[in-house]
């Protein structure tokens, strides 16, 4: 009986120190000395929360706000088109409409209500735009929430009572989890973070942190690394200073707009080339006319309102200027200084010494369909000659180019050819009426969407269309009915022009033809011949493009890139918005 009862023992006394090893081994037991534990108003507890603040200028080009975000999805009116935002990706979609023009409003209408989303990740609902900019109004320009590094999930903390008895280990996976408990940490409450942990800079860079004292330096070094968008200005991209210094010397850069004090001088600076140096000087040339280079110097520095880039041209009183840089995106720069602006391309092949091979042209010249997105010929800007032309470029080394609607192809024939210096050229031959594109063109850039080619004084720029509009019903029925009878200027409306009406146009009827040209005759029976496109742009917009009229002035105000307003069979209405004026135009067929 005894020997029973010393067994039942052992074995009550065996099944508590399992059970209390279980206890044990679900809280993992630390201890951490007095420096590695976190109170509640310690510097590191501060940093924590300041870099699990919810950051609100993610959406920027929606809000203009940075305290708050918007909760998708939302829907917005942009030049009269409704456009609903599922996601952070659908935002790039607006951006791409605000960027087709420079000079035009960058606005948006909210379809109230909506919801926003504030730094402590609750959420408020705004009935309409005079609460909305009440939000707006309270947003100070520099808040507390650092956004140029951050956790690299799941991290793991343990916590401890008074006693520095260790109660339990909790496991975040996101920064509003861990926003949530440091806001909620007790005075009576310390926690020590379980090391080693990874932090991710702007850049992308992984840094391991060991103990409090490296997370606290890390915090420290990054939270003024980048542009942390708090000045509410969506389009100029975070971006350190580091970075911008690198990404400028790497390759060389082509001017391609340049507005001063808001009068546009791209003219004067078409295909300038700079040319940035690590020792901090830069050459500026004419590529195509091969002017004399200039030389100067430039320096890059930090300031509240993002990196500014100074250039000393010496006499060149366009380029030498402290310019603030606005935005980095892939290949463009763009540079700002109150009404004055440059834009410049990024270009990786110059004279031979590029990185690109036959081979790469070949490849992607044969990918998709092409259209002649710009082309000066000897200085000529004759790009209205080849709209509406879709080029294909065989395995065969066929060329065939197309119109919609049209069952006639223009042909020819391609090549690519090695020349001295590793220089990559693209022989072009092609018929009439196509016949100017037929030369022996020297590659100048290349990548998937874009080949741009010279030769002496000339150059012609391809736009790669995969998608097409073959199957586009919309296209095919306005392209349809429009080169179908005459048609005239029911309405003309211009706000800059106060004085011009439909009336300035009643002497001329015009008829659009399926190879693109846009004729106006007036009663003498003289024809001014321009040209037009219907196309849809990057965020599926229906557009009607009209350039090329030169004479008389009158038809040259038709001129513009217009957004479809609404086309029916007999009326087309269109509408382009400039930064300071309205153009509104209404064409009806002449029964």
């Amino acid at each position: 009986m005894k020997s029973q009862i010393k067994q039942l023992a052992l074995l009550f006394l065996s099944m508590l120190f399992m059970f209390t090893s279980c206890q044990n081994e679900s809280v993992e037991e630390t201890d951490p000395t007095n420096g590695e534990l976190v109170t509640q108003n310690s510097e590191v507890a501060n940093l924590v929360l300041n870099m699990a603040t919810r950051d609100g200028s993610g959406d920027n080009i929606l809000d203009r706000n940075h305290c708050t975000g918007i909760k998708l999805p939302v829907t917005v009116v942009i030049k009269g088109i409704e456009i609903t935002i599922d996601s952070e990706e659908d935002l790039e979609t607006i951006e791409r409409i605000f960027d087709e023009f420079e000079d035009d409003l960058d606005e948006l209408d909210f379809l109230f209500p909506i919801t926003v989303i504030l730094a402590d990740y609750s959420e408020l609902v705004i009935e309409n735009e005079d609460q909305l900019e009440r939000l707006l109004d309270e947003c100070e320009e520099d808040d507390d929430d650092i956004e140029c590094i951050d956790f690299e999930y799941p991290i793991t903390i343990s916590v401890f009572d008074d006693n520095n008895e260790q109660i339990g280990t909790e496991t975040f996976q996101n920064d509003n989890q861990l926003y949530r408990f440091f806001k909620n940490l007790k005075e009576n409450e310390f926690v020590s973070f379980n090391f080693p942990m990874v932090l991710v800079d702007s850049e992308g860079e992984e840094v391991t942190i060991t103990n409090n004292e490296e997370l606290v330096e890390a915090i420290r070094v990054a939270r003024n690394e980048c542009d942390e968008d708090d000045d509410d200005d969506y389009n100029d991209d975070d971006f350190s200073i580091e970075r911008f210094d690198n990404y400028l010397v790497e390759c060389f850069w082509v001017v391609f707009d340049v507005t001063i004090n808001g009068e546009d001088r791209t003219a004067d600076y078409v295909e300038y080339k700079l040319d940035f140096s690590e020792d901090g000087s830069v050459v500026a040339t004419r590529v195509i006319t091969n002017e004399a280079s200039v030389e100067g110097t430039w320096t890059s520095e930090l300031t509240d309102r993002g990196v500014l880039l100074s250039i000393d041209m010496g006499d060149n009183e366009i380029l030498t200027n402290q310019w603030l840089v606005y935005e980095i995106e892939e290949g463009k720069i763009k540079l700002y200084d109150e009404d004055s602006r440059i834009r410049m391309t990024r270009r990786c092949v110059d004279d031979g010494e590029g990185e690109f091979s036959e081979e790469e042209l070949d490849a992607i010249i044969k990918e998709c369909n092409w259209e002649v997105a710009a082309f000066n010929l000897n200085g000529n800007d004759v790009t209205a000659q080849y709209m509406g032309y879709s080029f294909t470029f065989g395995e065969d080394q066929a060329v065939t180019a197309t119109t919609p609607g049209s069952t006639d192809a223009v042909t020819g024939s391609w090549s690519t050819q090695g020349g001295t210096n590793r220089d990559v050229f693209f022989l072009w031959d092609m018929a009439e009426p196509l016949q100017e594109l037929m030369n022996d063109w020297k590659l100048y850039e290349l990548d998937e969407e874009r080949v741009k080619f010279i030769a002496g004084d000339s150059y012609v720029i391809l736009e790669r269309n995969c998608e097409g509009d073959n199957n586009d019903g919309d296209l095919d029925a306005i392209r349809g009915f429009m080169v179908q009878g005459e048609w005239m200027v029911a309405d003309y409306d211009d706000s800059s022009l106060p004085g011009t009406d439909e009336s300035n146009y009643t002497i001329y009827t015009f008829k659009f033809t399926e190879d693109g040209k846009m004729i106006a005759t007036n009663p003498n029976m003289v024809e001014t011949e321009g040209a037009y496109r219907v196309y849809r742009d990057e965020a599926g917009k229906l557009k009607f493009e009209v350039l090329d009229f030169a004479q008389p002035d009158l038809l040259e105000l038709l001129d513009g890139d217009f957004y479809i307003v609404k086309a029916e069979e007999n009326r087309l209405e269109i509408e382009v918005e400039y930064s300071e004026s309205t153009k509104k135009v209404v064409y009806e067929k002449i029964q």
